[in-house]
């Protein structure tokens, strides 16, 4: 008879340890402001090779710190945030 009664406190302990008390928060992304404006201005600034040109094709908030950037065979771009 006490075999069964210890094996039920010893699961409700280890269940009671089991449960974070403390639940994560999950902060939501900041806003950002749309940055299309401010980079569309700073596109005359380019020197640029003759038959080049440069384009917008992403700001913030779409972009918001790029670490990396690629572009592949097919000419897709790739950015790691």
């Amino acid at each position: 008879m006490r075999l069964p009664a210890l094996f039920a406190t010893f699961l409700v302990a280890a269940a009671a340890l089991a449960v974070d008390p403390v639940a994560p928060t999950v902060k939501p992304d900041p806003e950002l402001p749309d940055g299309t404006e401010r980079g569309q201005k700073l596109l005359p600034g380019f020197r640029l090779p003759k038959g080049l040109k440069v384009e917008l094709f992403a700001a913030e908030p779409k972009l918001a710190s790029p670490v990396a950037i690629s572009v592949d065979e097919k000419g897709r771009v790739f950015v790691a945030e």
